[in-house]
């Protein structure tokens, strides 16, 4: 599942487990959740792989301040 595309190399954050659902709200694009009942990776092709314990989790895109606005960081 893809929690996040980069918009300057293409390449992807994608949630992989036996058990993970990712629930997202179809009115809000970033209202992201996923829900892990036992583990979960996110894998990228340019770092390593992070390990997510069971649980539940609201996935957030990291923004950056630009005078008067923010904007989401490109990967």
């Amino acid at each position: 599942m893809v929690l996040a595309r980069g918009e300057a190399t293409g390449h992807a954050h994608v949630i992989v487990g036996p058990d993970t659902v990712l629930l997202a709200d179809r009115d809000d694009v970033d209202r992201l959740f996923v829900k892990i009942i036992t583990r979960a990776r996110v894998v990228h092709e340019e770092h390593g792989t992070i390990t997510i314990p069971a649980g539940s989790y609201r996935i957030v895109r990291q923004r950056e301040y630009l005078p008067g606005a923010y904007r989401y960081v490109a990967d």
